[in-house]
């Protein structure tokens, strides 16, 4: 059963929080989400920057940001965001790992409702807020913004990919990602990877589950810019090539409900993808 927070008087010693935030030529926004770190209620924690080989001024915005709890890596290639993760995940000092995108800020009381995690949960989630912008030419033309409260969160819905959990709302204990092999993919170029570590963590370890039913994080995304790419393009040939390859891997320890519903939602989205229809039209 998810073990849903109930707000206490921690009497424990805070746990130190590592946050891993990888980043590669976003200097621009970079400064947002590591202040909204420096804002946080909660004192102890430390945050991993992982730059995967930026080539502008990534470097020079982490110099305007003076906080000894901020550490800073850089790639000497790049070698894209799940080895990014990786290594900050490995380079964590904390018994509670979460982790930020560039170009999402964290609420003030973020952390301090994750050092709440009891001692009996190994991993978890909460809600998030979403803010889609869509772009043409620059300019603003359509904005959403929502929020994922509400839905249900269970095993069977993990792992039957009917709900995933987005990387910004995924926290765990650091042992448990081993047990997965890590950050991983199956679809190139990456994506849908959050969905994969939450749906192969349910498949291990449900019971140790611990649900935050908040709003901790603004997570935004812009559709129409360069860096929508490919996953604009693609996400529905992506996302049939993912629920495949899922179905192919961890088929034998579905219900036949499950695959059946699998296959169904796979074969939709590759029509979706021959008709060419962009995939964040469904935010808009």
């Amino acid at each position: 059963m998810n073990k849903i927070c109930t707000r206490h008087h921690n009497t424990k010693t805070t746990p130190l929080i590592s946050v891993v935030i990888c980043t590669r030529n976003r200097a621009h926004i970079l400064f947002r989400v590591l202040e909204s770190l420096r804002m946080q209620t909660y004192p102890n924690w430390e945050a991993i920057v992982v730059d995967d080989y930026s080539d502008d001024a990534t470097w020079r915005t982490l110099g305007y940001v003076s906080d000894s709890r901020i550490r800073y890596v850089r790639n000497d290639r790049t070698q894209g965001v799940l080895e990014a993760r990786n290594m900050g995940v490995a380079l964590a000092k904390g018994g509670i790992i979460s982790y930020l995108d560039d170009d999402n800020v964290l609420y003030p009381t973020g952390l301090e409702a994750l050092s709440e995690m009891p001692d009996e949960a190994s991993w978890g989630a909460y809600y998030r807020n979403t803010t889609v912008v869509q772009l043409e030419n620059q300019c603003e033309v359509a904005r959403c913004r929502g929020t994922s409260a509400g839905r249900k969160i269970s095993r069977s819905s993990l792992i039957a990919l009917e709900t995933g959990i987005d990387t910004n709302c995924l926290f765990h204990r650091p042992k448990v990602l081993s047990d997965v092999g890590g950050w991983r993919s199956l679809v190139k170029p990456t994506a849908f990877e959050d969905t994969y570590l939450a749906a192969s963590l349910a498949l291990k370890h449900f019971d140790d589950f611990w649900l935050l039913p908040q709003v901790l994080v603004d997570y935004q995304t812009t559709v129409g810019t360069d860096g929508d790419g490919l996953w604009g393009k693609y996400g529905f040939q992506l996302e049939a090539d993912f629920l495949t390859k899922w179905l192919r891997e961890f088929g034998n320890e579905l219900s036949e409900e499950q695959r059946l519903s699998i296959q169904k939602r796979a074969a939709l989205s590759k029509e979706r993808a021959l008709r060419n229809e962009p995939y964040w039209a469904d935010y808009l």
